[in-house]
């Protein structure tokens, strides 16, 4: 009581008493503050991307109206493509349907994407061997689309390459190869994962697992 009627008694320190406790609530505020954040849950945007070992990425040519599809036979038969994206040991990420799923409106105006790309993870490291096809699922004329297809030519160059992301990113190998017709299919390579992961790329291969159907 005598340090209160002090306090009140003389206005310097009183002013100087108000200033403590100010900064003092402000402290517990901001502290506050950042427990609360802490606490948050992660947002969506904030989720970490799953873990992967391989990349199977795929690339024909932009400006093609067609649709190219990216498929993997896994070691123990299951098959990954757009009509399973998802085998548990591997992933369909990036399923590019062509001109027929590339349209899009940019308010009043349809326009179309150009880049032609399908990419697929490998999340384990199973040993065995992985089968990588193609598959020339569709054509698309401009007349079906109502673009112009800026690839004129019957033949269509596809790209595939892996990837191996761990222990550090390297590139294993790439091949083209070429179709020329919807249902055409072809094996861009086989790729072999021993007991420590490590890959072994084939180019030889010919395994046409893919069923044939438009």
């Amino acid at each position: 009581m005598k340090a209160l009627g002090l306090v009140s008694g003389m206005p310097f320190l009183r002013t100087a008493f108000l200033d403590l406790l100010v900064n003092v609530l402000l402290a517990f505020v901001v502290l506050y503050v950042m427990a609360m954040l802490q606490m948050r849950p992660p947002t969506q945007e904030q989720a970490v991307e799953p873990k992967a070992e391989y990349i199977v990425e795929m690339t024909w040519p932009d400006g093609s109206l067609d649709d190219i599809d990216l498929w993997m036979m896994l070691p123990d038969g299951r098959r990954v493509g757009f009509n399973g994206k998802d085998a548990g040991l591997a992933t369909l990420d990036r399923d590019d349907r062509g001109a027929f799923g590339d349209v899009f409106f940019d308010g009043p105006e349809r326009k179309l994407i150009r880049i032609n790309r399908e990419v697929m993870a490998v999340r384990g490291l199973a040993p065995g061997r992985y089968v990588v096809n193609v598959h020339f699922y569709g054509d698309f004329s401009e007349e079906m689309v109502g673009f112009a297809d800026e690839w004129k030519w019957p033949d269509i160059p596809v790209t595939v390459k892996l990837t191996r992301l761990n222990p550090r990113v390297s590139e294993v190998g790439s091949r083209e190869v070429t179709l020329f017709a919807p249902g055409q299919q072809a094996t861009a390579f086989a790729f072999d994962v021993d007991a420590q992961g490590a890959p072994t790329l084939h180019k030889d291969v010919d395994l046409p697992f893919v069923e044939m159907r438009k």
